[in-house]
């Protein structure tokens, strides 16, 4: 079963992406086909699940994940797409 929409995404501009039942799943930005800037990526509960930025298609800088009771579960940083620094996750 697919858990997310397929439609082609805009090469520049606002981006949502959702579940196959219509409920948003991610929202952002594209740039030249690549996500680019904040994004926020939701629960089929509509609450947030991450939030973070990318840089022409890579994780990048500070990255939040939320339970979906919504705690923060954990917070981590990428340097060009890869883990770097501390992370710190909690219970």
């Amino acid at each position: 079963m697919k858990t997310k929409n397929t439609k082609p995404q805009p090469q520049n501009g606002s981006v949502k992406e959702t579940f196959t039942d219509g409920a948003l799943s991610a929202a952002g930005r594209n740039v030249y086909g690549k996500k680019t800037g904040d994004w926020k990526y939701y629960f089929r509960n509509g609450k947030l699940k991450a939030t973070g930025k990318y840089l022409n298609g890579q994780l990048e800088g500070r990255w939040k994940w939320y339970r979906e009771s919504g705690q923060l579960m954990q917070t981590g940083g990428f340097i060009n797409g890869i883990q770097s620094g501390l992370w710190k996750r909690n219970r």
